[in-house]
């Protein structure tokens, strides 16, 4: 298929197409001028990506929600620091140590 063919049958997918449509399929075999079969492959590639997407998304919502609440004690601050993974935190992380250490953040005007 050509980059056109598949935007084109990727617009169809996301708002008509289902594997069951099997009429639909076929119009859009003839218009895009390919076999039944890489339609019917396309679909399923498509809907495959949508899934790992949706997990994906949850996956990483789950993570910043279990970063947000960790505690502050399971942070060894000087580890990170040393191994540089220091800027790898969230601000909400790095809040932690200014509330824990009693600290103020200093804000510089230019």
């Amino acid at each position: 298929m050509t980059s056109s063919q598949e935007h084109t049958l990727k617009t169809c997918t996301t708002t008509e197409i289902t594997l069951n449509d099997e009429e639909l399929i076929q119009q859009t075999s003839r218009k895009l001028n390919v076999e039944v079969c890489h339609v019917v492959q396309s679909i399923e590639h498509l809907r495959n990506l949508e899934a790992s997407k949706r997990r994906r998304e949850k996956e990483n919502e789950e993570k910043t929600k279990r970063r947000v609440n960790m505690k502050y004690k399971v942070y060894d601050c000087i580890d990170l620091v040393v191994s540089g993974k220091i800027n790898r935190l969230y601000s909400a992380e790095l809040d932690k140590y200014l509330v824990k250490h009693q600290l103020k953040l200093l804000q510089f005007m230019p």
